[in-house]
């Protein structure tokens, strides 16, 4: 496996931020993973938010979807087609999980199911489920990191998850809340000092990371959006360097 240099966004939910995307993609120029409630969201909202398309990196799909939806022709084909993009992520809550995976390698693109902290959510749910098959190309991990137990929340348990992740979703939590900024401080977690490491790492997998804060910290996006980019290229050079 090479080492990838991952996309960075941020995280914007559809039916909360419809004005702000455009002011975030337009005006001030950040991917974003495009993020969809439900379907009736997805249907009301689809086409306002495809005029943003050439900023859209990834897509978060719906809850609730069937098999069919992940096929060229239901909702995940529509959506590949109006933003252009091959990378989803979606809470892994279907009883058909399984057959989902199949239909997704079938179609060609990739699809990460997102952590939580227990039940069928959970990290090791979802490897004793579907193993190696999260290092190929159609499956991986969305690590969540505001979805951690505490106790997992450090950075030898989250190397060890990532061989099989393809998107991390990052923030920090105190307590009970959840999805504050990169960089806030006094949380349980150290989502900064977590990217930092696992950026060294040889075999980075990583296809997009996303910066995913509650609404009232999006003024926080814009200069956590280019630290991590600095960082994501400072890492890609030296480790090009080594190569040479």
């Amino acid at each position: 496996m090479s080492k990838i240099t991952p996309s960075v966004g941020i995280f914007i939910e559809c039916e909360q931020d419809v004005a702000y995307l455009e002011e975030a993609t337009k005006n001030l120029g950040l991917n974003v993973h495009l993020s969809f409630y439900d379907r009736t969201l997805y249907d009301k909202y689809k086409h306002d938010c495809s005029d943003a398309s050439a900023y859209i990196t990834s897509v978060h799909l719906p809850k609730g979807l069937t098999v069919s939806d992940y096929s060229e022709s239901g909702l995940v084909g529509e959506a590949r087609g109006l933003f252009n993009v091959d990378l989803f992520n979606v809470h892994p809550w279907s009883p058909d999980l399984s057959a989902i995976a199949d239909v997704v390698k079938q179609e060609g693109y990739t699809l990460c199911l997102e952590t939580f902290r227990k039940g069928q959510g959970s990290p090791f749910w979802l490897l004793e489920t579907f193993g190696e098959a999260l290092r190929e190309d159609h499956l991986g991990l969305c690590v969540d990191f505001s979805h951690l137990e505490l106790d997992l929340a450090n950075y030898g348990f989250l190397k060890g998850l990532l061989p099989y992740m393809k998107m991390i979703h990052a923030s920090n939590r105190l307590q009970d809340d959840q999805h504050l900024p990169v960089f806030h401080q006094g949380c349980d977690t150290n989502a900064q000092g977590y990217m930092s490491r696992l950026l060294d790492v040889k075999d980075f997998p990583v296809r997009e990371v996303v910066l995913e804060y509650m609404p009232k910290y999006r003024d926080k996006y814009v200069k956590q959006f280019a630290w991590l980019n600095t960082i994501i290229l400072q890492k890609r050079r030296r480790y090009e360097s080594r190569k040479v």
